[in-house]
């Protein structure tokens, strides 16, 4: 047999061991990915910190948003009410989130944080893998805008991401899975509405939320509005800043029969 031979035949015995040694390589790295995908998701966030109802201070930070909060309802039902400006901080809202006696189905623990041009919203949610038997956090980061429309300007919420725990969601897996589940929220948010406010709050804001969810998942621009008491109150501007969020308000039109 010539060296050439030799040579093809040693070639042709040699594949199927490379083959099996990518394959084992393949494999391993596969494994790794794995581990740290998992490790990921069931780890806790460094920025998911949920206030609790025993920290110190909070009683003081639930107390102002209930003065904010009555103070701004005030003013709508003010005869004389024209335009307003509303300032809540991030504090104040985790505060209330953190009272005991809210309830929310499915959901524990939550909180929110403010960043310029940028609301997260966290929670540990049930059925979502994690090392707390509340379930895992998942966070969702929302842009929110004020852009000039035609007439006024127009408010742009837009999904930007999620984790699960620490593992960012795949945006195909956002869309095809999350973003759905968020269109079909209105219900359940008119059901917490009513179990931690009461009717009317319910019948007032439910809506308005609801529109908001629709909107950030379909990342289109939109006048917000709502009614109180009858009165409608559109939304001029949403400003987020870094800890607080201010909104722009000033009446609106009341549609026709």
């Amino acid at each position: 047999m010539s060296a050439a031979n030799q040579l093809r035949q040693k070639t042709k015995r040699r594949w199927p061991a490379r083959l099996l040694r990518w394959a084992a390589a393949l494999l391993v790295v596969m494994g790794i990915v794995a581990l740290v995908c998992g490790f990921l998701m069931y780890a806790t966030p460094k920025w998911y910190q949920p206030m609790s109802a025993t920290d110190d201070g909070v009683e003081n930070l639930q107390g102002n948003a209930q003065k904010d909060v009555l103070e701004l309802a005030n003013r709508f039902d003010n005869a004389a009410f024209t335009e307003t400006t509303w300032t809540i901080t991030q504090d104040e809202i985790n505060a209330e989130l953190a009272a005991p006696t809210l309830h929310w189905p499915g959901v524990s623990a939550p909180m929110i944080i403010f960043a310029p041009g940028k609301v997260t919203v966290c929670a540990r949610v049930k059925g979502v893998p994690g090392g707390d038997p509340a379930g895992g956090v998942v966070t969702v980061e929302l842009k929110v805008q004020t852009v000039a429309g035609s007439g006024g300007n127009d408010l742009l919420i837009a999904l930007e991401r999620v984790y699960a725990g620490k593992l960012r969601v795949p945006q195909s897996v956002v869309r095809r899975v999350i973003e759905p589940q968020l269109a079909g929220l209105g219900p359940k948010v008119h059901q917490a509405l009513l179990m931690n406010s009461g009717e009317t709050t319910a019948r007032e804001y439910s809506a308005m939320i609801t529109e908001w969810i629709d909107h950030a998942v379909s990342g289109q621009a939109y006048r917000p509005h709502f009614v109180r008491r009858q009165r409608p109150v559109i939304l001029k501007e949403v400003r987020v800043e870094d800890g607080r969020i201010t909104f722009y308000m000033a009446p609106g039109v009341r549609p026709g029969p």
